[in-house]
């Protein structure tokens, strides 16, 4: 039976300040209409054994602070481990042949504790990954974003790609991308010798929005 092995990401994921013709101040993350998640593959001679699975990410919070110059702007975003939803029939659904066959609640259940066991996540003792940076943008422009990620302890510096847009009182980032295992310090999940493994490439997705707060 596949196990995942999650990174993040995740995410990957990350948030942006908008340009200076968005309302300064403080904008909340909403994570009612966010939407962070990733893919992660079957690989190996045995991978018709296993599944793919959609990871997505609930709970999130976060903020923008849009200032005046935009420069000085910044985000932080934290997405806790603990809340990480495992194969969302949903999630599958949008993703095709690869990702039709529901795995069923054991190897669901299987997958997330495997995700944030010793071997991967660490939950216990490491409850959230957490992104920041600081950026500039033009509403509709596509910028590849420098965003820090803290992650098992450590922290990585990227850059990720995001579009982002702002409407009155909300921003939004959206965006894809693909990180390997090894780019987020993680070993993805190998059994009968390799026969059975993660894949080492984790797409992403993320549709990101936030609020300004009175």
């Amino acid at each position: 039976m596949y196990r995942q092995r999650l990174s993040l990401l995740a995410l990957l994921l990350c948030f942006i300040s908008a340009a200076a013709s968005a309302e300064t101040g403080r904008y909340r993350i909403d994570s009612a209409t966010s939407d962070i998640h990733w893919r992660v593959y079957r690989a190996g001679v045995l991978s018709g054994l296993g599944h793919n699975h959609v990871i997505s990410a609930s709970d999130v919070s976060g903020s923008v602070q849009l200032e005046a110059p935009p420069q000085e702007s910044s985000f932080e975003l934290n997405i806790p481990v603990a809340a990480l939803v495992v194969d969302s029939p949903a999630l599958r659904s949008r993703y095709g042949e690869d990702f039709s066959a529901q795995p069923s609640a054991k190897a669901v259940a299987g997958t997330r504790a495997n995700m944030l066991g010793d071997a991967l996540l660490k939950g216990d003792q490491f409850p959230r990954v957490q992104l920041s940076g600081s950026t500039v943008v033009s509403n509709g422009q596509r910028v590849d974003i420098p965003v820090t990620i803290r992650i098992l302890g450590h922290s990585i510096a990227m850059r990720l790609p995001a579009t982002v847009e702002f409407d009155g009182r909300q921003l939004r980032a959206r965006g894809q991308f693909t990180l390997s295992h090894r780019q987020l310090g993680l070993q993805p999940f190998r059994a009968a010798l390799g026969a059975l493994r993660v894949a080492e490439n984790i797409d992403f997705s993320y549709d990101i929005r936030a609020n300004h707060t009175d």
